[in-house]
């Protein structure tokens, strides 16, 4: 079993292409596209991290439904700010406001899953913070990871790339920190 992270998909909320700047042509080629490639990733025997926003307000329940039933893996739920009643009851394996949790086989790093971004008091803590929520494009700014689709090629994150780039960022600060031992 692999993990995976992911948030934002938006599903069957048109007004979401034009709002992210997504490259789709109508809602239903979106939900399409996004299906699709969350399977090519997702494999049935993987667990994903879903940190909030699966959709807008229980938009369309059946279709919701029916969407939810197409995904791979066993599926959790961090929720977010669209995601109301309707969405939380959706079949997901576990819903919680914020989850902490150590990637398989790494005890030495730990995740923090909200579906919002750490406030910056937070950010020194040694915490990795995962989150979605803001649409953005580009790399991550560590001790965040945005998780969400808008920035990961609209596709689930596995675990081994955010594993990989968690440790680099912390051996390039430890580095830091060791110069700074020296000049003093």
């Amino acid at each position: 079993m692999r993990n995976f992270y992911t948030s934002d998909q938006h599903f069957t909320f048109a007004e979401m292409i034009p709002f992210a700047n997504r490259d789709y042509r109508g809602i239903d080629n979106m939900d399409r596209a996004l299906i699709k490639l969350w399977n090519v990733q997702v494999k049935p025997d993987d667990r994903v991290f879903f940190l909030g926003d699966f959709a807008t307000h229980g938009r369309h329940p059946v279709q919701l439904e029916a969407i939810f039933e197409q995904l791979n893996g066993e599926k959790h739920l961090i929720v977010g700010n669209h995601d109301d009643h309707a969405v939380q009851q959706l079949g997901w394996a576990s819903v919680q406001a914020s989850l902490m949790r150590h990637p398989e086989g790494h005890p030495e790093l730990r995740f923090h899953m909200s579906h919002y971004p750490p406030p910056p008091s937070r950010r020194n803590d040694g915490e990795l913070y995962l989150h979605g929520h803001l649409h953005t494009m580009g790399p991550p700014t560590f001790p965040s990871y945005d998780v969400g689709v808008d920035a990961n090629m609209m596709a689930p994150v596995p675990e081994s790339r955010i594993v990989q780039a968690a440790q680099a960022y912390l051996r390039r600060r430890a580095s830091g920190m060791e110069k700074l031992r020296r000049m003093r």
